[in-house]
């Protein structure tokens, strides 16, 4: 076992140390660290190492770099479930590593092609894990620009896999004047490097001169930070103080046009416990607003089954619930076992994740006001969920979140710096209530507002304004991330049919 982790050869050890060096170092360009440029050099060992390797040599490099990457930079995933956490790396890990060998083949094969090729096989990998069962986007290389305001307003028509194919492609570029000896091409290279970040800089810079004051709206949300620990929340013995806190909150927040509760801040079967029922339904009618709430839902499937949901339910002014939200997207291995229904064995195992059932529809509440859409926790990564959102009349969105299980780990503020890059690929504003922090307005042009503090009670008033139309990305969608992937495809098949003729052959 030694000697495979670390074995005699000096090449295969000082390899794998830059691998794993590379991930630390790309993992240090996530918040809350202020090193977000790191990203666009944390590709350039990888890429020197792995190119031109055999297929299975060059995923196991590749596995190697992206598992120590998403060690370093998801470590926090532990506080909730370290064998989920284990799961969730193994697994997405593997994605990363596929993707360096598909390069590597190509690049032996023809070496201008699989640089080319790389981005858009990176962005479709990045599309890819927003898909299926096992979805988890959360490291997407986009994320880490988070504090360059004016270099993402380009994802209301590139989206943020626009931002991570920039970024890989920098990193190519780098690679290549680093190991140039003709200066005028590395001059060369290093102008394009240098113009794919600037140019759209300056375009930002342009839209934001342009832009108004924030909290311009006329939608007066009010947004509830309770900030409860999670053994006061869950216990039985104190689940009635929960309610005692945000009753306290809601009749000092109103009046407003919408008050908000974070996720599971009424933390039972809200719908099926009539006492804890009439008491929202109440705190509802005596603030003399809508009230969105955190809670959970089940439905009975037949006698024997029932499905559980991580929900949320609009209560109107009058004290009536609507229809309940069940959110859509689960945290593979935290939430829920993908695929639970055909691994048995693996969802009945008690390893500190929750069985939740997906939801089948979103769910749009209109109001006088105006219309939103609800996105529960980590639901804010997935840019296609906003977009049909918009689609289905979404005015504005409310993000409610639970980061208390992170403590005061980079989670919250990896999570935190998510809502942007939704608000300006589709120009829509965004309200983020989190039981602990952060909860915060976000405008149209991903400029964060009144901001509350981690772990501190608080009340969070802000003006959103109502969506005004169509962005070039919402009309088309991640069309960089689909392309990618089917390149992904296509490359697949040549590869095993070449390797397939090989061996017919041989």
């Amino acid at each position: 076992m030694g000697k495979s982790l670390w074995p005699d050869e000096h090449d295969v050890r000082r390899e794998r140390f830059y691998l794993s060096l590379s991930g630390v170092l790309l993992a240090a360009a996530w918040p809350p660290l202020p090193l977000g440029f790191l990203a666009f050099i944390g590709l350039i060992l990888p890429l020197d190492i792995i190119s031109g390797k055999p297929f299975g040599k060059a995923f196991k490099s590749g596995y190697l770099f992206a598992f120590v990457y998403h060690l370093f930079a998801l470590y926090w995933i532990g506080w909730v479930t370290i064998p989920g956490t284990l799961a969730a790396m193994a697994i997405i890990s593997l994605y990363s590593g596929y993707i360096f060998a598909l390069y590597a083949s190509v690049y032996r094969f023809n070496r201008i092609a699989g640089l080319i090729l790389f981005p858009f096989l990176w962005v479709g990998m990045e599309y890819y894990r927003t898909l299926f069962e096992t979805a988890f986007p959360w490291a997407n290389l986009s994320y880490t620009q988070g504090s360059y305001t004016a270099f993402l307003q380009i994802c209301e028509y590139v989206g943020d896999g626009g931002i991570s194919f920039i970024i890989v492609v920098v990193n190519i570029l780098f690679w290549q004047i680093w190991r140039s000896r003709d200066r005028l091409r590395g001059a060369a290279m290093a102008l394009a490097a240098g113009l794919l970040v600037v140019i759209p800089t300056i375009y930002g810079a342009i839209v934001l001169s342009g832009a108004g004051p924030v909290n311009e709206g006329s939608i007066h949300i009010a947004l509830l930070q309770g900030d409860i620990d999670i053994k006061t929340k869950w216990s039985e013995e104190t689940k009635d103080y929960n309610f005692a806190v945000y009753d306290s909150l809601a009749a000092e927040a109103a009046p407003a046009d919408l008050l908000v509760w974070p996720e599971t801040a009424a933390p039972a079967y809200l719908l099926n416990d009539h006492r804890l029922k009439d008491k929202v339904s109440r705190t509802a009618r005596e603030a003399g607003c809508p009230m969105l709430v955190g809670t959970l839902d089940f439905n009975y499937v037949n006698d024997t089954t029932v499905e559980t949901f991580n929900a949320a339910i609009q209560f109107d002014s009058n004290g009536r619930n609507r229809k309940s939200y069940h959110k859509t997207k689960l945290v593979p291995f935290a939430e829920t076992v993908p695929y639970g229904n055909y691994i048995p064995f693996l969802a009945n195992l008690s390893l500190g994740w929750s069985d939740f059932v997906h939801g089948r529809e979103l769910v749009v509440y209109e109001n006088e006001f105006g219309s939103y859409g609800t996105l529960i926790c980590y639901e804010i990564i997935f840019p296609e969920v906003v977009n049909q959102y918009v689609r289905d009349g979404a005015d504005f969105l409310v993000n409610i979140t639970n980061d208390t299980w992170y403590g005061h780990s980079s989670g919250p503020y990896q999570h935190a710096g998510m809502a942007a890059f939704r608000s300006i690929e589709n120009r829509i504003w965004v309200a983020r209530a989190a039981n602990s922090g952060f909860s915060y307005f976000v405008d149209k042009y991903g400029r964060v507002y009144n901001k509350g503090g981690l772990y501190e009670r608080v009340i969070l008033h802000g003006n959103v304004a109502p969506i005004e139309g169509r962005t070039f990305f919402n009309r088309a969608g991640p069309l960089a991330g689909r392309a990618g992937l089917l390149l992904i495809g296509m490359v697949s098949c040549i590869l095993l049919a070449a390797w397939i003729r090989h061996k017919v052959i041989s």
